[in-house]
């Protein structure tokens, strides 16, 4: 079945031509794409994000639970530092 829908098998089993993107950018065919990434402006609800972590870890154990509070501190405290800048 795999083999009957092979496409080189189907058109010839070799590459005749190989027209790359950036082949395509240097030909003008294909406009390079240019993406400057942002981070948006928010506001924390604090109270809302502790009772949430709260709900999630009630039935973790106490280390658990430690440790996931950790990994999110780490996470929140990298955010801060691209807001930040």
């Amino acid at each position: 079945m795999k083999k009957d829908k092979s496409t080189m098998k189907k058109f010839g089993g070799r590459i005749i031509h190989k027209y790359t993107i950036k082949d395509g950018v240097e030909g003008g065919t294909i406009v390079p794409l240019l993406y400057e990434g942002r981070l948006v402006e928010q506001s924390v609800n604090r109270n809302a994000i502790d009772k949430r972590i709260e709900m999630i870890t009630r039935n973790l154990t106490k280390k658990q639970a430690e440790e996931l509070k950790a990994k999110w501190s780490k996470f929140e405290a990298t955010i801060m530092i691209f807001t930040i800048l």
